[in-house]
């Protein structure tokens, strides 16, 4: 077999190995805000969509909007850390497989 055959096949074998190793994606859990989840409920119960208008004076509650970023900063680290942690996993495979 030509030299080039055979160190494709090595490649696809190695390649065909790292696909058969469990990895174990970390859960994550995006918690919401209890307003949130209370108008949701609310509304779901009526049958209608949530609007911003449902939230009343909360809208213009300065200490309830930080709350909601907050939790929506903490959405974004949490799913950036799983999206981080699937792309290495895949990174280190490909560059393990050319060297």
């Amino acid at each position: 077999m030509a030299p080039s055959v055979e160190k494709k096949m090595e490649e696809l074998e190695i390649g065909l190995l790292h696909l058969q190793q469990n990895i174990d994606i970390p859960e994550i859990t995006l918690t919401v805000h209890p307003i949130v989840s209370s108008v949701i409920k609310k509304c779901t119960e009526e049958g209608t969509k949530p609007k911003v208008s449902d939230f009343g004076d909360r809208v213009e509650d300065a200490t309830f909007l930080n709350a909601l970023q907050s939790g929506v900063n903490r959405w974004i680290r949490e799913i950036q850390k799983v999206c981080f942690f699937i792309s290495h996993c895949f990174t280190r495979h490909y560059t393990w497989f050319y060297f």
